[in-house]
């Protein structure tokens, strides 16, 4: 507020964090290809396949973060479908998974759910529910996937 010219009082805030994580992926189809090293992934094609050669990392990775703080309420993006899946397998009745195919009023009552308070972790899409909804209830984010959208 006080850039707007108004008093600060109750919005101190924490400091923004931001941590990067890096895991190990599967390279068995490059070594059964004969490959001594893996290319840098530079096309679309390589680079989905890279993500999907380190799902298993990235969601175990997310969700030993998750755990290790159990009174935090998480918001947890990701990108393709099978990360999705692997994270609400993972999570179980401790998530809700929205994604595109749910009915549009279960989609608003997973939502209205977990904005209640009902589960701690939200898994989903920013296409989905990363139009304008306000989460400022939760303090962690985890960005499983990477996109190539923009």
């Amino acid at each position: 507020p006080s850039d707007l010219g108004y008093a600060d009082d109750g919005y101190d805030l924490p400091p923004f964090t931001v941590e990067h994580h890096t895991v190990d992926a599967d390279h068995s189809e490059a070594n059964a290809a004969g490959m001594l090293f893996i290319d840098e992934a530079r096309t679309l094609q390589e680079r989905r396949g890279a993500r999907r050669a380190s799902i298993s990392g990235r969601v175990t990775r997310c969700v030993e973060r998750v755990n290790a703080e159990p009174g935090e309420r998480w918001v947890i993006w990701c990108d393709l479908n099978a990360e999705q899946e692997a994270l609400e397998r993972a999570f179980g009745d401790d998530c809700y998974s929205v994604y595109g195919s749910l009915d549009i009023d279960e989609k608003e009552r997973r939502l209205s759910a977990f904005i209640g308070g009902d589960r701690r972790v939200l898994v989903g899409k920013p296409s989905i529910f990363g139009w304008g909804i306000n989460l400022q209830s939760v303090a962690r984010m985890a960005f499983v996937g990477v996109t190539d959208s923009w």
